[in-house]
């Protein structure tokens, strides 16, 4: 047998009554609905309240659930604030369960027809599926199937605990009432903020127009009401923190709590079940909370204790922002990223083809080749685009996973983004700035010109392998010299050094094609990734920039999980 474990909110006291709260208008802008309105609403949460209003009755007379006052001539809102003269309503703070009978009215269009209009507050659904839980017990079919003697003995021994449940049940709606109050108490200032929605009534003063209906928020101070209400800070934390707690409780463990609560409010309508149990929680307490960060300017501390549930960040998140605080684009996006729902990937700008091969070729061995497809590249067209980088970054930074810079020195491109990154309009982490060329800085002298004979003896078919002959300080001494002849807008890089002067060593038999260069470079990257231990991982990234760069800031924004194999 399992019985229910239902979960009243921590103590909290209220000494406002429902006609002292109904007087002062407090139902203005979240109104009191009938028992159509409340069937309705749990059954978008997946909770049945029966048909008609005998379930309704049957929870009144437990104290289960019970209605906030009952309307002795009918109920019409949307005219005057208070919908109704006060005198006209029994609040049932104020009396004992009875029959619907006794609170009967008939109407003028038909006088023999009894109408009960008992009404409700929205907050109620808060704790509707404790008081649909708390009507029974899970009993197994082992147990029931067991000789009648020792079925009863069984039963008998848990009478006691199904007793306390059953006790626990009945006092549900007086544990629930002071946050209920509280609630209510609260709703005029901050339900219009978080529901995205305002009541209205029509202006008598003027006979034209609309007002908000009840009083304005700024009536009363935070610590005014506070003393009004009788209660003090502490209980109110006590509660916000079990409401937080509620909500995370009842909503999904699909990865999606965060989401849901980036969604525009119009969509939190359209839920059903569970989600929107966890919305009504969350709501409740993104309502305390605003009231605690107006009475004490800070953010509301987080529970206590942390639970290790596997739900921490969720948690850390709803504490930290607010369980109903509205949400930037970037924090959608973050929220998106870890969900795996971005469809956005990598942004690279570069100045050529060169960055490109070399990039796509490291991401590829790396996470495979259908990671290309979340790696876009903006090709700068070479060093003059200077100007063009920050504009670029800022812009596909605002959709992009994350927004990469890779360019050489050459012209005043080194200059120009170096005071970028100092005014904080890019992210230095994520700029790649070789002194010479992308060549030069990611291979010594010697390897570059083996790389030029490597293909002088990978000649095209028909054609015969070209040898030549160059140490790595003729290159050097030949590259420092076309520098210092160069203009300093575009100077040469090292491998147009080379391919030039291999080009003249062998009388033009070799002439190598850049991009050719380029893929033999980013072979042998590759190859070396591939070889490298743990250990000897850190000291290729050093030595090999580019490897370090795209390991650390490209493939680590582009790992996510991939489809392999065949699931069961």
């Amino acid at each position: 047998m399992k019985l229910k474990d239902l979960h009243p909110p921590p103590p909290l006291r209220v000494d406002l009554s429902w006609r002292e709260l109904y007087e002062e208008a407090a139902f203005a802008q979240r109104e009191l609905v009938g028992d159509s309105a409340l069937r309705s609403a749990a059954k978008e949460r997946a909770l049945s309240l029966g048909i008609g209003q005998g379930t309704l009755e049957d929870l009144d007379s437990n104290r289960a659930l019970r209605p906030v006052a009952f309307a002795l001539q009918g109920y019409w809102r949307g005219h005057d604030v208070p919908a109704e003269d006060p005198a006209t309503l029994r609040f049932v703070d104020e009396l004992e369960p009875q029959p619907w009978k006794n609170h009967a009215w008939r109407s003028e269009l038909e006088p023999d027809f009894d109408n009960v209009s008992a009404l409700y507050s929205g907050w109620q659904m808060l704790y509707v599926d404790d008081v649909l839980d708390g009507t029974g017990a899970d009993i197994s079919l082992k147990t029931l199937v067991l000789p009648r003697s020792e079925r009863e003995s069984g039963l008998e021994q848990l009478r006691a605990f199904a007793e306390r449940q059953n006790a626990a049940w009945r006092a549900l709606d007086e544990a629930w009432r002071p946050t209920i109050k509280l609630l209510v108490a609260l709703q005029n200032s901050y339900w219009p903020e978080i529901s995205g929605r305002t009541a209205v009534v029509p202006d008598r003063d003027t006979s034209q127009g609309y007002l908000r209906a009840g009083p304005d928020r700024r009536s009363i101070e935070p610590d005014v009401l506070l003393e009004r209400l009788g209660t003090n800070q502490e209980e109110m934390l006590a509660t916000y923190q079990f409401l937080v707690e509620r909500g995370l409780d009842r909503d999904p463990r699909d990865g999606l709590t965060l989401l849901r609560r980036a969604r525009p409010r119009a969509f939190h309508l359209r839920w059903r079940g569970l989600p929107r149990r966890a919305q009504d929680a969350f709501d409740a307490a993104e309502t305390i909370r605003r009231f605690l960060v107006e009475l004490t300017g800070e953010q509301p501390e987080r529970v206590p204790l942390w639970p290790l549930d596997g739900r921490q960040p969720e948690r850390a998140s709803l504490y930290h922002r607010g369980p109903g605080a509205p949400w930037t684009p970037e924090e959608i996006k973050e929220q998106l990223l870890a969900a795996e729902l971005y469809p956005h990937g990598v942004h690279l700008i570069g100045e050529g083809e060169s960055e490109q091969i070399v990039v796509e070729r490291l991401v590829e061995a790396t996470l495979g080749p259908g990671a290309l497809t979340d790696l876009a590249f903006y090709d700068l067209g070479g060093s003059g685009s200077a100007t063009q980088v920050e504009p670029l970054s800022q812009a596909f930074a605002g959709y992009a996973v994350r927004c990469l810079v890779i360019v050489d020195s050459e012209g005043q491109m080194a200059d120009y983004l170096r005071v970028a990154i100092e005014a904080g309009q890019l992210e230095g982490a994520d700029v790649l700035l070789f002194p010479d060329s992308l060549e030069a800085a990611n291979a010594g002298s010697a390897e570059l010109i083996d790389l030029a004979r490597e293909l002088g003896r990978r000649m095209p078919d028909g054609q015969d392998p070209v040898e030549f002959e160059l140490t790595s300080e003729e290159l050097d001494e030949h590259h420092a010299d076309r520098l210092s002849r160069s203009a300093r807008k575009n100077p040469p890089g090292k491998a147009d050094t080379l391919l030039s002067l291999v080009h003249r060593r062998t009388e033009g038999r070799l002439n190598i094609d850049k991009l050719d260069f380029v893929e033999s470079l980013a072979e042998m990257l590759v190859k070396e990734l591939g070889a490298v231990d743990s250990d000897g991982l850190n000291e290729l990234k050093v030595r090999r920039p580019i490897v370090g760069f795209v390991l650390d800031r490209l493939v680590e924004a582009l790992n996510r999980p991939r489809p392999a194999g065949v699931s069961i």
